[in-house]
């Protein structure tokens, strides 16, 4: 599958697939997963209108994790949040990626504080805040790093 980096294309490309973006390539990427490897914040919002099930939201790619984690590991937070959205089951927010890390996890790593803070409204569970990634730290480990105080004193309370 060819990377979709215009408007063109991504219409091109509904009207050959029945208007859906849910193709997985060789590669374990979808439409929605190009989009964000390009860091193309417009198209990503694009395929987003058109929903979660029909962009592949809950779709993990084993090296990425979810498009979630892929747009907080581009540091794209409004898009996170577009996705949130959806809500937990339809973003996959309890799945890691290859290295073990949840998009709570990553959030937590670079310090984002408001899309930890929603993410953790769907509750601890969902989040996957106990896993462990290969180095075995976990999301609490990264938020008392960054001295996410508060992210920190609700997971303590929520454990």
């Amino acid at each position: 599958m060819e990377s979709i980096t215009t408007f063109e294309k991504l219409y091109e490309y509904l009207q050959e697939n029945n208007n859906t973006l849910v193709q997985v390539d060789v590669e374990e990427y979808t439409p929605l997963l190009y989009a964000l490897d390009n860091e193309d914040p417009n198209m990503v919002m694009k395929m987003l209108d058109l929903g979660a099930s029909t962009c592949r939201l809950d779709h993990v790619h084993p090296f990425e994790g979810t498009a979630l984690a892929m747009a907080c590991k581009r540091q794209m937070w409004y898009v996170a949040m577009r996705m949130l959205e959806f809500g937990s089951q339809a973003c996959n927010l309890h799945s890691p990626d290859d290295d073990g890390d949840t998009a709570f996890a990553v959030t937590c790593a670079l310090g984002e504080k408001d899309v930890a803070m929603r993410m953790l409204e769907f509750g601890v569970k969902a989040c996957n805040v106990h896993h462990e990634n290969v180095n075995g730290e976990t999301a609490l480990d990264y938020a008392l790093m960054n001295g996410m105080d508060y992210i920190v004193t609700k997971l303590e309370a929520q454990t």
